[in-house]
């Protein structure tokens, strides 16, 4: 179980969050969503403790983001990523899989014969496209055997095949692991919408309904409402 309990942070005088609590559970796929910069990467970070918090505690299984069972049992997916693209997709993901105790390299390479780039693992990175380092990137994970996987905007640069695969894989991996992916996409808030959070006023708040409820919610947070309201004036007054 991952439990956050009054995290509190701040970069200079603006505070990101204020007492914010949050308990997932050990399976599952929750699904944050947010305005833009209110800090739902942030947040992400601040569990795996890149980004460090002012006061709270932040906990997995009993486990701090400082203690090597903790790094073990985590897997990031995030946004903007830098591979090393002197290596092959081979050697990366050799490399990164030895850090995990329980992965598992021939399901690796099952992920990459079903996302389409087994025939490129022999090929440097350098020579991929963003969708294929994506891709690699989500066959490490699948492949990692952790049990906390956290990834933000996990779908950019996927084509729609891959996308509608990706989903129904991390439906099947959320069996046994706990899954938190940020995300704006209406088609996946639709696909994950048994836990949708929204981080709003610095807490992280329970959503239930459909993509179009969830974005009614999210337009009213923050300058959107108001950018809206002053583009319908504009056009009717056009």
């Amino acid at each position: 179980m991952l439990k956050i309990e009054n995290l509190n942070k701040t970069f200079g005088k603006k505070q990101i969050f204020a007492n914010l609590d949050a308990t997932f559970g050990d399976t599952g796929v929750t699904l944050i969503v947010g305005i833009n910069g209110v800090g739902k990467t942030t947040l992400l970070d601040t569990i795996l403790g890149i980004s460090k918090y002012n006061s709270g505690t932040v906990e997995f299984n009993g486990l701090s983001s400082d203690q090597k069972k903790f790094k073990e049992q985590t897997f990031y997916v995030p946004s903007d990523f830098f591979l090393p693209e002197y290596m092959t997709g081979k050697e990366y993901s050799n490399f990164i899989l030895k850090h995990y105790p329980n992965s598992n390299l021939a399901f690796f390479k099952k992920c990459s014969e079903w996302l389409g780039i087994k025939d490129s693992l022999n090929k440097t990175l350098e020579t991929y496209s963003f969708g294929m380092k994506k891709k690699i990137q989500l066959a490490i994970m699948a492949s990692s055997g952790t049990t906390l996987i956290l990834a933000d905007e996990i779908f950019n640069g996927l084509d729609f095949e891959t996308t509608i695969f990706v989903q129904n894989l991390l439906d099947k991996m959320s069996q046994s692991a706990k899954i938190i992916i940020v995300s704006h996409e209406p088609s996946v808030i639709d696909f994950y919408s048994e836990d949708i959070r929204i981080l709003n006023n610095k807490k992280l708040e329970r959503m239930y309904g459909t993509s179009e409820a969830v974005i009614e919610k999210v337009k009213k947070e923050g300058n959107l409402n108001s950018k809206l309201c002053q583009m319908e004036k504009y056009f009717r007054t056009a």
